[in-house]
């Protein structure tokens, strides 16, 4: 009988895409265990530029959305054109631009599920931005006053706060 960590290193759960032609003979497959439903899905990722900042996507953007984006969790995000209209008419805090956003998706660091909000999400990115998610929808993204920290402890249910990255601090 196989231990664990051999039957592991026979078929390795792959947490990162594939980018390549010839799998390596230890990349695993589904089934994974008995009654296994897992699907290999392939996926076609596009890149374009916004404002000097590469954006990666499964498909071109919709008439209706800003923003498609595949983020630092792996997730597809989405900003559409009436979340764009609401982040443009608040002043002061939140981004302007474009290239900002996608720089604040590319550097999530916390994510949880939202504390009053049973639907939506919110996460923090290194570059100081709050966001908020419903589904795999941007609703908003602001940089708080009170500091980012602060604000995800009061918006976010914290025992259910994944950490993507772990920020090093004083090295």
């Amino acid at each position: 009988m196989q231990t664990e960590s051999e039957k592991k290193s026979a078929a390795i759960w792959r947490n990162e895409p594939f980018l390549g032609k010839m799998l390596p003979s230890n990349f695993g497959l589904p089934p994974y265990h008995f009654r296994c439903r897992t699907e290999l899905v392939p996926v076609w990722i596009d890149s374009e530029q916004i404002d000097g900042v590469l954006m990666n996507n499964t498909s071109p953007l919709n008439k209706d959305e800003v923003i498609k984006h595949i983020d630092k969790t792996g997730v597809e995000r989405v900003l559409s054109n009436d979340r764009w209209g609401h982040i443009l008419l608040r002043a002061g805090t939140h981004p302007k631009d474009k290239a900002t956003i996608i720089k604040a998706l590319n550097s999530i660091t916390d994510i949880a599920s939202h504390e009053y909000i049973k639907d939506r999400s919110v996460a923090i990115s290194q570059n100081g931005y709050f966001m908020v998610f419903e589904g795999d929808k941007l609703w908003t993204i602001f940089k708080p006053d009170k500091g980012c920290q602060k604000y995800f402890k009061e918006y976010a249910k914290i025992n259910t706060r994944e950490v993507i990255k772990w920020r090093i601090l004083g090295f």
